[in-house]
């Protein structure tokens, strides 16, 4: 956080809003949006010394709803010595998420540097886009970029890729292991229908045989018998789905961007509760299928 405040804010010293010190092209590297004014280029001179950059969080907070208001309006840096330097928005910036997607994006300032050792020297990371190949001459330059830059610290890198995942490592985690449980009770259940189903078929198979002597088609018979074992599947559906609805908020409740539940709610419902349906038909049918095809005089016989 630096003390970057908005002129129509009072000119409140003690206002602290997030900075990024950038080089030029950085909004190019990184894939920005501009929605309004230009990035930072060399072709102004003026650039390094009295332009800076904002994200249209800020443009909400300096209280402009159209980017383009934002442009030339001035925002003062105060140093640590409460010296006063002025500066004015040359761009604005789409919303990007420079921290983790758990956090809100807040009011964002770009200033550029060029040369300016003091403030170069205090940066703790740097985002360097490379080309493929040759990625350890690459990195071996870099080091030695680092050292004439800051030579305090050691030189490390990390892949952006790479921490990302890290950063995330969690929810991946839980969503792997959600979806090998969520697969797991469903193999238990499907086994648990089919015991059911071939224990049930033969219980009543004279039942099965006098309905079919009667005139009963297959299709009855497996109807008959799938029925019972599809108006179970139905309730726990039903019984789920108030708790699936609690978890999933609270999940959600952890990301400030994030998809309506109740938008989607009933086509995630009704969805699974249609899949979960016709697991259960495909499991159950096949002792319903054979019970059905089994010769009416042979079971009212054996029976």
């Amino acid at each position: 956080y630096y003390r970057y405040v908005p002129a129509g804010n009072g000119e409140n010293q003690d206002e602290l809003n997030q900075a990024l010190h950038v080089t030029y092209d950085a909004i190019e590297t990184l894939g920005l949006k501009v929605l309004a004014g230009r990035s930072f280029s060399k072709e102004y001179s003026t650039d390094p010394d009295h332009a800076v950059m904002i994200n249209r969080k800020m443009t909400e907070k300096m209280g402009f709803k159209n980017p383009n208001d934002a442009l030339g309006e001035i925002i003062y840096f105060y140093s640590q010595n409460d010296e006063r330097e002025t500066y004015s928005v040359i761009g604005v910036l789409e919303d990007f998420n420079y921290t983790s997607i758990k956090k809100e994006i807040e009011p964002l300032v770009l200033k550029l540097v060029n040369g300016t050792r003091p403030i170069l020297s205090n940066i703790k990371y740097t985002a360097v886009k490379i080309t493929p190949g040759n990625v350890a001459e690459t990195l071996a330059y870099l080091g030695e970029v680092w050292k004439e830059v800051n030579y305090i610290d050691p030189f490390e890198y990390q892949f952006l890729d790479e921490r990302l995942a890290d950063v995330y490592k969690s929810e991946a985690t839980m969503s792997s292991l959600s979806t090998s449980f969520s697969i797991l009770c469903i193999l238990i259940a499907c086994l648990g229908l089919l015991g059911l189903a071939s224990y049930s078929a033969q219980l009543r198979k004279k039942e099965i045989g006098i309905r079919k002597s009667l005139g009963a088609s297959v299709s009855n018979i497996v109807a008959l018998l799938s029925k019972d074992y599809l108006v179970l599947v139905l309730i726990s559906n039903i019984v789920a789905w108030p708790l699936t609805y609690f978890l999933a908020r609270q999940w959600l409740g952890n990301f400030p961007y994030r998809f309506d539940l109740n938008t989607h709610i009933s086509f995630i419902f009704l969805g699974t509760g249609l899949l979960l349906l016709i697991l259960a038909l495909a499991t159950v049918s096949y002792h319903s299928i054979k019970a059905a095809l089994i010769n009416p005089v042979n079971a009212i016989r054996n029976d």
